[in-house]
């Protein structure tokens, strides 16, 4: 059974709602207000170190990440496998949008926010490998040193993100037993 709607208040009378013109103004005003806060998860294996994340990825980023880290195998049976390893890596350098320690931000040469997409940091990182292998998602895995740190990380970026959470239920305003 649907609880009946409470009827629409009229606001031909200009008298303003908590400062606004109409519940749809505050609506509208609460909304362009919003700021999405980073997301800051500590680094598994080496105290000090904190990784700062974005919390508004939206389901068209997470969704190319996971087409570039499908694998290309010959096998019909199964021709979108997808390689959890590189997923996870391309989430944590797709979302990171700093690296601190200690509370301090670590910055580069020209005072920006170090990220895994930073090509200073990945050729100090990765001395030895070439610059078409010296990816962020490379600079993820030897960063973290383990693939089960990065997933940890990965999967916590996209459950506080919101996805997988089951959204709250609203209390019944009808119900009397509360």
């Amino acid at each position: 059974m649907v609880p009946a709607l409470n009827p629409v208040p009229d606001d031909s009378d200009d008298e303003e709602v908590g400062g606004f013109e109409s519940d749809l103004d505050r609506l509208v005003a609460d909304t362009a207000a919003y700021e999405a806060q980073p997301i800051k998860l500590l680094h598994p294996l080496l105290p000090g170190y904190e990784l700062w994340f974005r919390s508004d990825i939206e389901f068209k980023e997470v969704e190319a990440w996971r087409k570039k880290a499908i694998l290309r195998a010959a096998r019909r049976d199964r021709p979108e496998e997808v390689d959890a390893a590189k997923a996870s890596a391309l989430i944590v350098a797709g979302s990171c949008i700093g690296i601190y320690r200690d509370g301090t931000p670590i910055l580069d040469e020209d005072g920006r926010p170090v990220t895994f997409s930073n090509r200073e940091f990945q050729a100090k990182l990765l001395p030895d490998v070439a610059p078409p292998l010296r990816t962020a998602a490379a600079a993820v895995r030897k960063f973290l040193i383990k693939d089960p740190a990065v997933g940890t990380l990965a999967n916590s970026v996209v459950e506080k993100n919101g996805y997988g959470d089951d959204a709250e239920e609203a209390p019944d305003p009808t119900d009397t037993d509360s």
